[in-house]
C-alpha cells in the first residue's frame, strides 16, 4: 500500500522478495518460490509473510497460507493485499462468515483505488451469490447462523457440554436438517449422559447424511454407555463437527485476528465483527 500510515515496516530484502513474487505472477514454480524465499526468512517482515502465503495459496496448502496472511495483517493491518488473499483462502476451506469478514475490510481499505475497489466489490459479490446458492438464505442470516454454530461448537471442544446443547438446540429449532448440528448435539447428550437423546440425534445426523462419519464413530461409542451416566471422554468418541466438511485448517487460527487488540479499532471502523 502507498497511502500514508504509522507503522515502521520491516524492509528488508523487499526488492529481493518482490521479485519472486513477479516471477509467480508470471507462472513460475511455487514450490522453487518457497526455497527462493527460505533465505530470506523473517517473519517480522510483512512482504516476506505476504509472499510466502501467496506461495503455499497456489500449492492449495491454505492452512500455511491463512497462517501468513495472517502473521502479514498483523504487522500491517492496512495490507489490503493481505486481505483479498486471505479473503479468498478462507473462501476455499469453508470459512465463509470469516472470508465475507475479511473482504469487508478490503473493501473498506481499498475505497479510493479504483481498480481495487472493483476487484474488491466483484469478490464480495461473488461471495454473496456462492452463499445463496449454498445455502439458500439471505447472507446476513448465513452468516449469523454460521458464527452461532461456530460459537457452539468451540463451547463443545472446551467440553461445556450443557451450554454447547443448548445452542445446538435452538439452532435445529430455526432448521432440523443441519446435520452437523444434529450430530453435535448428540455428543452433547452423551456427554451430559442422556444417551436416548444422544443416539437420537445422532441417528437423525445420519439419516440426514448417510456418509455423515463422525456422527457414526459417536453412535457407536453412544451405544456402550449407560443411561445417565456421561460418555467418558477417554473413549474414541470423535467430534471433528466443523472441520468435516472443509479441508484441514489450523484451529487455533480461528479467531486470531479478532482476538488481536492492535486491529480491533480497524475491525470498528470497517463495521465487522461487533460483539
Amino acid at each position: 500500500s502507498t497511502r500514508k500510515h504509522n507503522y515502521k515496516l520491516n524492509y528488508n530484502n523487499a526488492v529481493e522478495i518482490d521479485g519472486i513474487l513477479q516471477g509467480l505472477d508470471s507462472g513460475g514454480s511455487p514450490k522453487q518460490a518457497l526455497r527462493e524465499l527460505k533465505q530470506y526468512e523473517d517473519i517480522t517482515s510483512h512482504t516476506y509473510c505476504f509472499a510466502s502465503g501467496v506461495a503455499h495459496a497456489l500449492q492449495n496448502e491454505l492452512d500455511e497460507a491463512i497462517y501468513y496472511f495472517r502473521a502479514a495483517i498483523k504487522i500491517f493491518p492496512f495490507f489490503f493485499e493481505a486481505w483479498l488473499n486471505l479473503s479468498v483462502a478462507q473462501m476455499k476451506i469453508g470459512h465463509i462468515s470469516e472470508a465475507y469478514d475479511s473482504s469487508q475490510v478490503m473493501s473498506i481499505l481499498m475505497r479510493g483505488d479504483r481498480d481495487y475497489e472493483s476487484t474488491g466489490r466483484k469478490f464480495i459479490a461473488q461471495l454473496r451469490q456462492v452463499i445463496t446458492e449454498m445455502s439458500g438464505l439471505p447472507l446476513k442470516d448465513y452468516l449469523r447462523r454460521e458464527r452461532s454454530f461456530i460459537k457452539y461448537h468451540d463451547l463443545l471442544r472446551r467440553g461445556q457440554a450443557e451450554p454447547a446443547a443448548a445452542g445446538f438446540a435452538s439452532l435445529l429449532e430455526e432448521d432440523d436438517s443441519h446435520v452437523q448440528s444434529q450430530g453435535n448435539l448428540g455428543l452433547c447428550y452423551a456427554m451430559l449422559g442422556r444417551k436416548a437423546e444422544a443416539q437420537k440425534h445422532l441417528k437423525k445426523a445420519l439419516e440426514l447424511d448417510p456418509d455423515y462419519e463422525p456422527a457414526r464413530i459417536n453412535l457407536k461409542a453412544v451405544s456402550k454407555m449407560s443411561e445417565g451416566r456421561p460418555l467418558s471422554q477417554s473413549t474414541d468418541a470423535n467430534f471433528v463437527g466443523v472441520e468435516y466438511y472443509r479441508d484441514k485448517v489450523l484451529s487455533e487460527q480461528s479467531d486470531d485476528l479478532r482476538q488481536d487488540k492492535s486491529l480491533q479499532a480497524i475491525f470498528a471502523a470497517c463495521g465487522v465483527w461487533p460483539e
